[in-house]
């Protein structure tokens, strides 16, 4: 007997309703990487494919792109309507905010519609395959024993606290934040830390039960707390039916200080998140003459600078810090110039010393180290290099970035510079092509000078 093909309807809602999510871990993860929140994603209601979009009477937007997830599907299933096996599978899938609702007046194009119709063939075939046993039949899933004593809860709290923390840490630092930064990533990466910010919260309410079940002071009000969604939903400030639970969690949660050494970490934790976003949001700034130097680039100014520990370095027009960021790392006592009022707010952010000023005009005492990657447009890297020149103190280094047209170009400026460089204890040292991509393609070389006048 054929089985009689089921309408779109009963093929969408066979779909939503059926207890296997295997997949819906896997379609969160993949919308959440595309810029979606979390509270925008609902698997199999307002992410499907393209064909059942169909069935819903909406089709995918011209010029959409899906986002490709990795499935699970079921191979067959047993008298217990359970999957006996699966297959691996690539589905593009879409959200519901890039589909449109289908006209009504309008009837599906021929190839849309054939392709609608061979799912519901699909749908159908599959349904229909499937053993059927009465209700009676079914075996019944055996029930958790559920721990009884306080020690006992308490225990199992922490361990779901505990393992929260490789997911607080990915979402406080992911992948995309170190990817070259575009509006788009930098919303994901935004998107991601608030993430980790709620799960600090439930992870803290967790040990916080614990602690009041070890000691047998738990509120009946708040003892069937005892899974992390039960801890997410305690903690939803914005759930009207959760007020007073919430109340009462975070009465108990305030209670409960913070081990000295954990406030530090958070703290130290959330000026890291900080000085991420802003060097990021910065780097989008189109700040003229606002090149980063590149980590590696910066690792090997600081070789040739030979810093000691307690040297005094100054980095002039600092830019984000790079080079003052190396510096301190070995424990150089840095200072840093720098005219642009928000790079100057990072450099403090840092822990930097920071004069805001024109590093051209700039005048003060002597240093033991200058390191500088200056401004290149219209030469100014060698008015940089020759006026930080008599900073440097008597004995001391100087490492400098500077374009390699300083070396061949023919006009005034550059002319002089290098007349000028061939009067100074000099070296220079090529740079690898394409150093300072994406942000530029300039070319470029480093100059150290050395200051003989005590030798």
């Amino acid at each position: 007997m054929v089985a009689e093909r089921l309408t779109p309807t009963e093929a969408i809602r066979r779909i939503r309703q059926h207890p296997s999510a295997k997949n819906d871990a896997a379609t969160l993860a993949a919308f959440h990487e595309a810029g979606y929140k979390t509270t925008e994603i609902r698997p199999r209601y307002n992410v499907l494919a393209f064909t059942p979009w169909l069935a819903c009477g909406r089709i995918v937007k011209k010029g959409e792109h899906g986002t490709r997830v990795d499935m699970l599907t079921p191979t067959g299933f047993n008298e217990a309507d359970e999957p006996t096996g699966f297959r691996r599978s690539r589905v593009v899938l879409f959200h519901e905010d890039q589909t449109r609702p289908l006209n009504p007046a309008e009837p599906l194009p021929p190839r849309l519609q054939a392709k609608l119709e061979r799912w519901l063939d699909r749908q159908t075939a599959n349904q229909s395959d499937r053993p059927r046993p009465r209700p009676a039949d079914r075996p019944k899933p055996k029930p958790s024993p559920r721990p009884t004593d306080g020690p006992e809860i308490a225990r199992k709290l922490r361990t779901l606290a505990y393992n929260m923390t490789p997911q607080i840490e990915a979402k406080e630092n992911p992948a995309i934040a170190h990817q070259n930064p575009t509006p788009r990533r930098l919303r994901i990466a935004a998107s991601m830390r608030e993430d980790a910010k709620r799960m600090e919260l439930t992870q803290q309410a967790l040990f916080t039960l614990a602690d009041h079940h070890d000691a047998g002071t738990i509120p009946p009000e708040l003892a069937d707390i005892r899974t992390r969604k039960a801890a997410e939903e305690a903690t939803d400030a914005y759930s009207a039916a959760n007020a007073e639970r919430f109340a009462m969690l975070s009465e108990l949660m305030n209670g409960n200080p913070t081990p000295p050494d954990e406030q530090r970490r958070r703290e130290a934790k959330q000026k890291a998140a900080d000085i991420r976003r802003k060097e990021a949001e910065l780097s989008l700034a189109k700040i003229p003459g606002y090149f980063p130097t590149p980590e590696d680039i910066a690792a090997q100014v600081i070789e040739y600078a030979e810093i000691e520990p307690d040297s005094e370095v100054l980095e002039p027009s600092a830019g984000s810090g790079r080079l003052a960021d190396a510096a301190a790392a070995i424990g150089a006592r840095v200072y840093c110039v720098e005219i642009n009022h928000e790079l100057a707010e990072l450099l403090t952010l840092k822990g930097h010393n920071v004069e805001t000023a024109d590093a051209l005009t700039f005048q003060a005492r002597h240093y033991d180290r200058i390191v500088m990657n200056p401004p290149f447009e219209k030469g100014q890297d060698a008015d940089h290099i020759r006026h930080m020149r008599q900073r440097l103190a008597p004995g001391g280094r100087m490492v400098a970035i500077c374009s390699e047209g300083l070396f061949f170009r023919t006009d005034k400026k550059a002319t002089a510079f290098r007349e000028w460089l061939e009067n100074e204890e000099h070296a220079v040292i090529d740079v690898p092509a394409g150093a300072f991509l994406p942000a530029t393609g300039v070319k470029t070389r480093i100059i150290i000078i050395d200051d003989t006048s005590d030798i």
